[in-house]
């Protein structure tokens, strides 16, 4: 994925844990609106930087410029605290994108196969369902971005990128 970026600046002292980042009313510095109008412009981008350095926030106030009321976008982690915090905090301002953890989505990629009738008898991973999805149905987002890439198989990553539309973009996020 390119570009990427890392950031060695920190919030650590000023937030306790990703949970409660957005408690915190922090907003981007100088350097992450930087960052925020580079990915705007690219396809694929892959973010990294330590835990506190405000990859979360940057993805999210990518979401936040690329929401449109017409077009569905997703923000997916693997922590259903992260994820519930995040639809409590700004789900209201970005209706249009969806805020799921890996055991929500999976779910949410369920019932999207049962109600496009697509013959899922037991897939054999979670990157299959989506892949299925992908291939056989015309769902897409405008915009995925996923935060803690590193926690996440692969494949899996690889076939949420499937689920972009044709010039969407995909922002993944790397401690």
């Amino acid at each position: 994925l390119a570009p990427s970026g890392g950031y060695s600046f920190s919030f650590s002292s000023s937030i306790a844990e990703s949970e409660t980042f957005f408690q915190n009313a922090i907003v981007p510095t100088t350097q992450q609106f930087h960052a925020i109008s580079q990915i705007l412009h690219a396809t694929n981008t892959l973010l990294y930087g330590s835990a506190g350095t405000g990859k979360t926030l940057i993805g999210v106030e990518v979401l936040s410029r690329r929401s449109k009321s017409e077009t569905r976008s997703l923000f997916f982690c693997c922590s259903d605290p992260l994820s519930k915090s995040l639809q409590q905090t700004v789900a209201t301002k970005l209706s249009c994108v969806d805020f799921h953890s890996l055991s929500s989505f999976t779910l949410f990629l369920l019932d999207l196969a049962n109600s496009l009738e697509l013959n899922i008898n037991r897939p054999s991973s979670l990157s299959h369902l989506t892949t299925l999805i992908a291939t056989h149905s015309s769902f897409r987002y405008a915009t995925i971005v996923i935060d803690e890439m590193q926690d996440l198989d692969e494949d899996f990553v690889l076939a949420l990128r499937s689920l972009t539309d044709n010039g969407g973009l995909f922002l993944v996020l790397y401690d």
